[in-house]
């Protein structure tokens, strides 16, 4: 964004709040610009974290974690790229179009259109303004979401006619993204807590002609056992966390975390696997993913892991560690930041 608008937005709303402190505001910003070459970083060598957090804008504490996880230069980089404004992605609904011919039907509307690296159905868009107003939207051609979130319904390899649960499913990126796979054939069992959320899942399974997806408002860490009898073929948990591998979609979100939800977070996602286990079926499979960079949040020792590079194009096995989990982030394919592990349940 150009300095002279920001300056002017935030003068537009200084004024909004209080008319007297918008000339106050502007001058200081005025004056910032001015004289942001004068500003007295830390010295790198001297102090990496400080520098870091105060030239990238990023939390000392999370910092930290990250140069002792990735090194000084991938930090860096990270913390780079996330002040960076992700790239408008979006879905093909399979169940309606293909990919190829969704792009046809969008370049008169959108600037840019190019294929995403990893998902064979994503598309990234440049040039969008008020994508809910075009008409392939309102027909349910395609689903907004980064290309990280759907490599995860991929790793699931939900086939048709099959019984799936996904445990956190609002607003229903995923789950319709699931039903899609499965050629709106089978059942899918969507809970949340998140009233609000359920409704936007219902929205979203309507207008992209889906019908297989049952919501529930529900805690899927408790008993479900009212639900359903049957055990699920595939169970995917995309659980509650951190958030800090999508800091560059909500960058105010990062002043406002703390060190000790990584840990709370553990806790609900631990509750979460101990109780969906038992509701997958011997042989099934059980995808867990989080859109956290934190090894807590991530590396749960349950069950045994799957190979997901089968499930991946060649652009995306290099995602993939020895361990077989899945980590992505603006680093790479500049996606989001996701985490995910496929757990085969042993027969």
């Amino acid at each position: 964004m150009p300095v002279s608008a920001a300056v002017n937005e935030s003068v537009k709303l200084a004024k909004e709040k209080e008319q007297r402190s918008s000339g106050f505001v502007n001058a200081v910003l005025r004056n910032i610009d001015r004289e942001r070459n004068k500003i007295p970083y830390p010295v790198p060598e001297e102090h990496p974290i400080e520098f870091i957090s105060v030239r990238y804008s990023h939390p000392a504490w999370l910092v930290k974690r990250w140069i002792e996880k990735y090194g000084l230069d991938k930090t860096i980089e990270l913390c780079r790229l996330n002040n960076d404004a992700p790239p408008f992605t979006i879905r093909a609904n399979r169940l309606k179009i293909k990919r190829e011919e969704l792009k046809k039907r969008l370049k008169k509307d959108i600037d840019s259109i190019e294929d995403c690296s990893v998902s064979s159905n994503g598309l990234i868009l440049k040039g969008v303004s008020n994508i809910s107003e075009n008409l392939a939207f309102k027909e349910g051609l395609f689903y907004v979401q980064d290309e990280a979130a759907q490599m995860i319904s991929q790793i699931l390899d939900p086939k048709p006619g099959e019984k799936i649960l996904d445990a956190c499913a609002a607003p229903g990126g995923k789950s319709t993204d699931i039903a899609e796979l499965m050629e709106n054939r089978g059942e899918i069992i969507a809970l949340d807590v998140n009233k609000k959320g359920i409704g936007l899942l219902n929205e979203n399974c309507e207008r992209l002609g889906i019908d297989i997806v049952k919501p529930y408002l529900k805690d899927a860490a408790k008993d479900i056992s009212d639900i359903t009898k049957e055990k699920f073929d595939k169970i995917l948990i995309d659980a509650p966390c951190s958030g800090l591998g999508v800091i560059r979609k909500h960058p105010e979100g990062k002043w406002q975390k703390k060190e000790e939800l990584i840990i709370d977070s553990q806790k609900v996602q631990k509750r979460l696997i101990e109780n969906l286990s038992g509701y997958l079926k011997d042989g099934g499979a059980l995808v867990y993913s989080t859109c956290s960079t934190e090894n807590e949040e991530n590396e749960h020792p349950e069950f045994k892991v799957d190979d997901i590079k089968q499930y991946l194009p060649e652009t995306g096995k290099m995602l993939v560690d020895e361990k077989g989990f899945l980590h992505t982030s603006p680093v790479n394919y500049r996606m989001d930041g996701f985490f995910a592990v496929r757990l085969k349940k042993q027969l």
